[in-house]
């Protein structure tokens, strides 16, 4: 039976391979670049005892999953990235996974995940996360959504391709075992795959919970692009033609683990304080431009932690990725004729970031969940979205005119009609719920600035100027 299965899971390798290197990662020009054999990858890959099987990779699309059910929550998604996850079923004989886009893995198997990055566009990134975790005293898996490690993002990633990095062929590791690694590139290495093609995603065993029965952690994969240029593209129905190999030793390798990762450093040491008096008189513009409004200023804090101290520590992040910053407001709610006036820097123009935007969130309390474990759980569901590249640019402008940095400025209203008197004033509607679970009584504004230029990860807090929110109600309410 093992015979079977090697040279079953051989010849489904070649096939999928030679259409990997025929187009079938997206075709064109570039696919000639791979030069490998994929006849020869298969035959190294059996003579490595692997048991080969085929996963697949999924768009998930928050706001249908939410209104199913299917999630309880919205996980504070990002409208502008849509998200790509990995699916693999468990092995025989083990619990299924509690989620498509979760799975367990043992300590010395292998992800092999082949395929072409996003077409160019502003931001993209790789990342894995501990989705959820097994809690002894609680009796069952909760959510974690702790990053591993940094993602690999556009700046970072080895690929080839006319186009590199973007719409360009890649390879990704993902393992917890480097005797595992070792054999799976000397395997792409003997049948020609290119080094700078390879991407590895370590999983350190002091970290995480390795095992395929209730208590192993269930991991995820998320791949995001944000703001692609061609707005027509098939990238998310055909998601690069990536194709995903979970590669199980028949044989189980002794452990030989990981370091704990060096995450990479935030911060140039250059800050955007001397915007200080130019965002001052754009808050002082944006009061005075509504006379007949009382004004709140709405807290905007740091939302979610950065590093691996959430993973140590059992933290829910929600996903957060290390190339990007969160900041959010108080809740809110907006009656009738209220909005909010957000403004703050415009952090690409500034080269802190390749890219800022303004998420705004159902943070409604959800009333259809039962049992302890969700009691307050809120929406967290982003329902519309700007970014700098499209509706904050030149946002500050009708305000500040006069002001030399009103260029790296933005201001936005958020309202439920998304309009103003003034037709230059950048506006987000609050749209309709678009299903029973969908409530948006209760809101909040989300920051995020992704990723700096020269540190190819999140700016620092410490140097960037944080965003300001504040709520307008009419002074007869």
């Amino acid at each position: 039976m093992a015979n079977f299965t090697r040279k079953y899971a051989a010849y489904a390798l070649i096939l999928f391979l030679g259409s990997l290197l025929l187009g079938g990662c997206g075709g064109g020009n570039n696919s000639g670049l791979l030069t490998g054999d994929p006849e020869a990858l298969a035959n190294y890959l059996r003579e490595a005892a692997f048991e080969i099987r085929e996963g697949e990779t999924i768009v998930m699309d928050m706001g249908t999953l939410f209104c199913k059910g299917i999630i309880p929550c919205g996980y504070g998604n990002n409208l502008a990235t849509p998200y790509i996850c990995l699916s693999l079923d468990g092995l025989p004989g083990n619990p299924p996974n509690q989620f498509p886009w979760t799975y367990r893995l043992r300590q010395d198997e292998a992800l092999l995940l082949f395929g072409k990055t996003p077409p160019a566009c502003v931001y993209f990134g790789m990342q894995e996360f501990v989705g959820l975790r097994y809690f002894p005293e609680k009796g069952y898996s909760d959510r974690l959504y702790a990053m591993v490690g940094d993602a690999t993002n556009q700046l970072l990633i080895n690929t080839r391709g006319k186009e590199a990095p973007f719409d360009a062929n890649f390879i990704l590791i993902t393992t917890g075992n480097k005797t595992t690694e070792e054999r799976v590139v000397r395997a792409l290495e003997k049948a020609g795959y290119q080094e700078d093609l390879r991407n590895i995603h370590p999983l350190p065993e002091e970290l995480v919970h390795f095992g395929l029965d209730e208590e192993g952690d269930q991991f995820n994969f998320l791949l995001r692009a944000a703001l692609i240029e061609n707005e027509n593209t098939s990238y998310w129905e055909d998601m690069g033609s990536m194709r995903l190999l979970r590669l199980t030793p028949e044989e189980e390798i002794p452990s030989n683990p990981y370091d704990i990762p060096d995450l990479r450093v935030h911060g140039t040491g250059d800050n955007e304080f001397y915007l200080t008096p130019a965002l001052n008189e754009l808050e002082e513009a944006l009061k005075a431009a509504y006379p007949d409004y009382d004004v709140t200023t709405l807290s905007v804090t740091q939302w979610l932690p950065d590093g691996l101290d959430p993973l140590a520590n059992n933290v829910d992040t929600l996903g957060a990725t290390s190339d990007t910053t969160y900041l959010i407001t108080d809740p809110f709610t907006l009656k009738e004729g209220d909005f909010v006036m957000a403004c703050g820097v415009l952090h690409d123009v500034t080269e802190k970031a390749l890219y800022n935007n303004v998420i705004l969130y159902g943070w409604t309390v959800l009333e259809d969940l039962n049992g302890t474990r969700f009691e307050g759980l809120r929406e967290l569901l982003g329902v519309a979205e700007a970014n700098s590249k499209k509706t904050l640019a030149s946002s500050a402008l009708p305000f500040i005119p006069n002001n030399s940095y009103a260029d790296r400025l933005y201001a936005l209203k958020v309202s439920r009609n998304g309009t103003d008197p003034n037709e230059d004033v950048a506006c987000l509607e609050v749209p309709a719920p678009s299903c029973d679970r969908m409530k948006l009584q209760e809101l909040a504004l989300a920051f995020r600035a992704y990723c700096e230029p020269e540190t190819k990860i999140a700016p620092a807090y410490t140097e960037i100027l944080h965003d300001r929110a504040f709520l307008f109600r009419p002074k007869n309410q």
